[in-house]
């Protein structure tokens, strides 16, 4: 059962005065409503042909550079440790947040730290040499045969801020080029050592990003992380013991032996 309600004087008054539409006004109303809808349909038709535009333009680029690239000649395989478990175990690296292009100065914050590409290149190979001493040690105990790298983004410092525009060793697309042959190389150092190396490389990062704000929709190709990656791969593509799997988006779960990682930037 509904409330009661009362009409007030102002209200009858309006309804008084609220005359009908005629078919002229109506006529009229409906074409200016579809000529809008019209204009946003057009408005978005361009949208989309400029995107398939510059979409194509940089998949002609990645096959150009790629194309330009002399695959690192793979290192002798080594022999490696047999432990004594029968259980084959499967090591796991990760690296993320190189920052290729970066530059820190000391005296800036107090002489604790400072950053730069040398630094970068060093501190990266670094931990290349340290994980695989490590597995030797473990192969002392275990059966390590294959290694699962997984590579979650931020490897160049990009151009996002201003401030990074400014201080950036180089530019943009060099940091591309000098992170693709690093990353390719930490690698390579150490595949030999392995009978498989299996590399899970997510795109969708943050640094490398080519929008100002971060997108949604198919962020993990409009991005210079994504050369990297497609770069890294053609660094390695002599090396037969090395699979490289890029997955162009943000987050993706990926099996190592009976575990389940989910790796995101």
């Amino acid at each position: 059962m509904g409330t009661p309600r009362f009409s007030t004087k102002n209200e009858k008054r309006r309804d008084i005065n609220m005359k009908p539409l005629n078919e002229n006004q109506l006529r009229r109303e409906q074409n200016e409503e579809i000529q809008e809808l019209h204009r946003q349909l057009k408005e978005k038709d361009r949208n989309f042909e400029n995107y398939k535009k510059s979409r194509g333009g940089l998949d002609v680029f990645f096959r150009q550079v790629c194309g330009s690239i002399s695959p690192i000649t793979p290192l002798p395989r080594r022999e490696t440790k047999t432990g004594r478990s029968k259980a084959d175990i499967i090591a796991v690296n990760q690296t993320s947040d190189s920052h290729m292009g970066a530059v820190q100065i000391a005296d800036e914050i107090e002489s604790l730290n400072e950053y730069n590409p040398q630094i970068c290149e060093s501190r990266n190979m670094d931990f290349a040499h340290k994980s695989l001493r490590y597995f030797e040690t473990m192969r002392t105990a275990y059966n390590i045969n294959e290694l699962v790298w997984i590579f979650t983004g931020d490897l160049i410092s990009g151009d996002i801020h201003e401030e990074l525009r400014v201080t950036n060793a180089f530019p943009m697309p060099v940091q591309v080029v000098e992170a693709a042959k690093l990353h390719a190389k930490q690698v390579a150092s150490i595949a030999g050592y392995f009978e498989k190396v299996r590399i899970e490389f997510i795109v969708d990062d943050n640094h490398a990003r080519l929008t100002k704000k971060p997108q949604a929709a198919e962020a993990g190709y409009n991005s210079m992380n994504y050369l990297v990656g497609v770069m890294m791969k053609e660094y390695l593509s002599n090396h037969e013991n090395v699979e490289m799997n890029i997955y162009p988006m943000h987050e993706k779960v990926i099996s190592v032996g009976m575990m389940k990682y989910l790796i995101m930037r």
